[in-house]
């Protein structure tokens, strides 16, 4: 390559990493689920407690993202807002990952144009960019995946290869797994193949693929075993919560919900011609070293997202398969020798991810990046604020009460109040024991608790799905629980309700005011409503129910 074609092609990357940038900027959200990430490093920091609540005796693993939960806990020993650190963090593995997928698709390809369109499919990405941020772990598996897949491939093209990249292989999907567990999956695939074509490669001589199967699994056992150790020591558990709601459910409506999740991401961004054509080139795949590994990723990865069901956050499992997605994609291209139809499927590529971004809206239970960005912080559903101002009323007052609420991410986090978790990733009896809604399935949220369950921890406030109506929506003096249809409570009865339990009304601001049920009552908070002359509502007849 000469000096100037070596300019041209950094000048291009440079430009399609400034444009991810700026697009990752634009997108920037921090979703719900990302603040349980941000209070159990709040409570390591503050309390020197790894829990859900500050006060935990037995403990709890509502997270599945421990190494970035630990970075977020360093960023606020140092003063970081996570809210901060995360975003910062999240687009500098979004950056990391996009040079990357360009190291791996120049060793794909030997062609830095074909590289460089993988990343400006990467790039432009609704999903990918959206996901550089939002405050979960995503883009730091996804970065670290495949700085591992880098270190596999290099090896394998290489008739000696060396063993540092074999450490880094092992080094690289230790981290991944430390920072999600399922990254296992992905990686294990990568570095059995890689190291059955070494095997291939050196005429099947096993002593070529014993010493660097050892030099990968060292640092892997160093590193995750004792975190493995000491999570089995402090939670009880090998296995995140969270395993418990989504990993041990198996029926046709998990298989439907996954199929629509895998389906509808396909759909949405245009990539079924390009999957078809793919599937016409299977055997030239196959022959293929490099190229073979990422189809047989991605499709155990689908496989892996079906049986779970999906996700409820807009196709976010897709992510860390996005750079090899894309490599496919490009490849296809790369076959079609009539230039004008090259043009066309580029163009469609980009149109999908331009008209996702704009048209996407909840489907089958799939909620998009908008909402999830408007549940923290949208003028009426803006759980931040409703944290906020629990945590002024209460917790800075000094009144130690409980909620309960299945909005248990910002909610929990600025309101500092102990807090059950209505949908059980944070609670183990509901996670375990929790009545499983058979009318439908939604990944993480198909488990719902009774009163009984209730009346037994004793929440005071039970906020169900958050309640936020205007100010003056309701002119009567009396509730119907027929207002409340989330409340959260499985088979709720109003007859098997204290018969002291009312509605409190909490203004939010000039606009909005909270509805929460006030199960569990406490002189504490009944000396605050008649300071704060704060309205309560009774609840009507035995024949209402939810």
């Amino acid at each position: 390559m000469t000096l100037a074609n070596l300019r041209t092609e950094k000048s291009a990357l440079a430009i399609v990493l400034i444009l991810a940038l700026i697009l990752g900027v634009i997108n920037i959200f921090h979703q719900d689920d990302a603040f349980i990430s941000f209070r159990y490093a709040k409570n390591l920091v503050e309390y020197n407690n790894f829990s859900w609540n500050a006060d935990d005796i037995i403990k709890i693993e509502g997270y599945t993202n421990f190494l970035w939960t630990c970075l977020l806990a360093g960023g606020l020993k140092l003063g970081i807002d996570p809210v901060i650190s995360s975003t910062i963090l999240g687009l500098c593995f979004g950056i990391g990952t996009l040079l990357i997928t360009y190291r791996i698709g120049k060793l794909l390809f030997n062609d830095h144009r074909y590289a460089l369109l993988s990343i400006i499919f990467l790039a432009t990405n609704y999903t990918f960019s959206a996901y550089m941020t939002g405050g979960l772990e995503t883009q730091m598996q996804t970065f670290l995946i495949s700085c591992s897949v880098l270190m596999m491939a290099s090896a394998s093209l290489h008739e000696t290869p060396a063993k540092t990249n074999f450490f880094l292989v092992g080094i690289f999907t230790a981290l991944a797994i430390l920072t999600r567990l399922d990254s296992a999956l992905l990686c294990g695939i990568f570095i059995l193949y890689f190291l059955f074509i070494i095997f291939k490669n050196q005429n099947y001589r096993i002593n070529t693929v014993i010493i660097p199967a050892l030099i990968i699994i060292a640092p892997i056992l160093l590193m995750v075993l004792p975190w493995l150790i000491w999570k089995y020591g402090y939670y009880g558990e090998l296995l995140p919560n969270s395993f418990y709601l989504k990993g041990t459910t198996f029926s046709l409506n998990v298989i439907k919900a996954g199929l629509g999740y895998v389906g509808s991401f396909f759909a949405t961004y245009y990539f079924i011609p390009f999957v078809v054509i793919l599937l016409i080139h299977t055997r030239q795949i196959i022959s293929e070293k490099t190229l073979a590994a990422f189809a047989i990723a991605v499709a155990i990865w689908i496989l892996y997202i079906i049986k779970v069901g999906g996700d409820f956050m807009e196709y976010r499992f897709f992510v860390p398969i996005l750079p090899f997605i894309m490599m496919l994609l490009a490849w296809s291209i790369l076959q079609i020798n009539v230039y004008w139809i090259k043009m066309v499927m580029i163009v469609t590529v980009l149109a999908g991810s331009l008209s996702h971004a704009f048209l996407f809206t909840e489907f089958w239970g799939i909620q998009s990046i908008k909402a999830l960005r408007n549940d923290v912080s949208a003028d009426k559903t803006n759980w931040r604020q409703v944290g906020i101002t629990l945590g002024d009323l209460f917790h800075d007052n000094g009144i130690h009460i409980s909620i309960a609420t299945p909005a248990a991410g910002a909610i929990p986090y600025y309101s500092g109040l102990k807090t059950i978790d209505m949908l059980g990733v944070n609670d183990r009896w509901i996670a375990r024991n929790g009545e499983s809604i058979k009318a439908y399935y939604r990944p993480g949220h198909n488990r719902w608790a009774k009163l009984d369950y209730y009346l037994t921890v004793k929440p005071n406030l039970v906020l169900g799905q958050p309640q936020i109506k205007e100010k003056g929506w309701n002119e009567n003096d009396v509730f119907s629980l027929n207002d409340f249809r989330n409340f959260h409570i499985a088979d709720l009865d109003i007859t098997q309700l204290p018969h002291d339990a009312r509605i409190l009304e909490i203004p939010l601001d000039d606009q909005y005011n909270l509805y929460v049920l006030y199960l569990i009552p406490d002189t504490e908070i009944d000396k605050l409503i008649k300071e704060k002359q704060l309205k309560t509502y009774p609840l009507l007849g035995p024949s209402d129910r939810i």
